[in-house]
């Protein structure tokens, strides 16, 4: 942790007096080796743990939690690096599947606290990270689902972590408001200024710091080329459209060149970037965002037939099973939906848009 700055409220103080001096590789360097784990913030561990002791039932809660949190992201996505599954965990919904709740109780314990009031600059500028990292999420979701991207997961996370280069940078040029100024230029402009400041901009930082921290390497790229890619269905050029929205939703300078022609690579329709941009502001016009599931392809197949209004015999014939499997395959969904019986499991998988 830095050195609490007990001197003024380090986001409400106007502009510095001086443009803010060119920065060292070291300068930066020394910042870089103080942040080592974020800090979560309270309210998001207590949501988790009271989630966690709901079972299965709180998964779309915990989730939740956690998201709404990027040190409690940060410190689970970490976490679940231990496991070395077959393919590196980029999305939370993922992370808290595999992690199991022990493992995702003993992260929260361990996790830094961070105070209220922010007693330290670097607590103040997260915070502000964290609002804007939702809203650019709520905004990457969005299209994402209009463009048919499947790693929603994974890009949703991306979007909760793309600025954490700018908490590195605005502490390593000890101006607090770089991060939240953001209406006197557009983010090309800024990241072309902070080159000048100290060569390095605040998304190749961010992925420094991401790979640091052992992230999966694709959520490194994807915060390290944030303000570049213009990839077609790329998870990096999807964040950089749904960064721009954002910013422009919530009254910033953008580009609204670049903004319209990437919108037309990822092949977003001129109606659907108009209502994200309208709803933005209004907390996302939030529709539910779709959890990931926590069946087995198998157990969803089964419970689809099921659905269909099939008995054990005919599902076991349509999957080319036996019928103790589909048995098994069924009581473990009604065990991961926590429900009694068919009925409950049909209509929960349902709202939940699983079957």
């Amino acid at each position: 942790m830095l050195n609490p700055d007990t001197r003024t409220p380090p986001l409400l103080a106007v502009e510095p007096a001086e443009a803010p001096a060119q920065v060292s590789t070291r300068g930066i360097g020394r910042v870089m080796a103080h942040v080592q784990e974020l800090p979560a913030f309270t309210p998001a561990c207590d949501h988790a743990l009271t989630a966690l002791e709901a079972g299965n039932a709180g998964f779309t809660y915990l989730v939740a939690a956690i998201e709404s949190d990027t040190g409690l992201t940060v410190a689970v996505l970490r976490r679940a690096q231990r496991l070395h599954t077959r393919r590196a965990i980029a999305n939370i919904p993922e992370a808290a599947t595999k992690l199991g709740a022990d493992e995702i109780r003993e992260v929260i314990d361990q996790v830094p606290r961070a105070s209220f009031p922010w007693r330290t600059t670097q607590e103040a500028l997260i915070q502000d990270l964290r609002v804007h990292g939702q809203t650019v999420a709520l905004a990457a979701d969005r299209l994402a689902e209009e463009v048919g991207f499947e790693e929603r997961g994974d890009l949703f996370t991306a979007a909760l972590l793309h600025d954490v280069g700018k908490l590195v940078f605005a502490l390593a040029i000890g101006d607090a408001n770089w991060c939240v100024d953001t209406r006197r230029s557009t983010p090309e402009h800024r990241l072309r200024e902070e080159r000048r400041l100290a060569t390095l901009d605040h998304a190749c930082l961010g992925a420094v710091l991401a790979e640091r921290w052992g992230l999966p390497e694709r959520l490194c790229q994807a915060i390290g080329g944030h303000h570049r890619s213009d990839s077609e269905a790329s998870l990096t050029s999807l964040l950089r459209l749904a960064d721009i929205v954002a910013h422009y939703a919530m009254g910033d300078m953008v580009d609204r060149r670049i903004l319209l022609r990437l919108a037309a690579i990822l092949g977003v329709r001129g109606p659907a970037l108009r209502d994200a941009l309208f709803d933005l502001p209004q907390g996302g016009g939030q529709r539910k965002r779709r959890m990931p599931s926590p069946l087995s392809d198998r157990e969803t197949a089964a419970l689809r037939q099921l659905a269909a209004g099939k008995v054990y015999k005919d599902i076991a014939e349509e999957l080319g099973v036996a019928t103790s499997t589909v048995r098994t395959h069924l009581h473990s969904v009604y065990a991961k939906l926590e429900v009694a019986d068919r009925a409950q499991a049909v209509l929960r998988a349902s709202e939940m848009g699983w079957i």
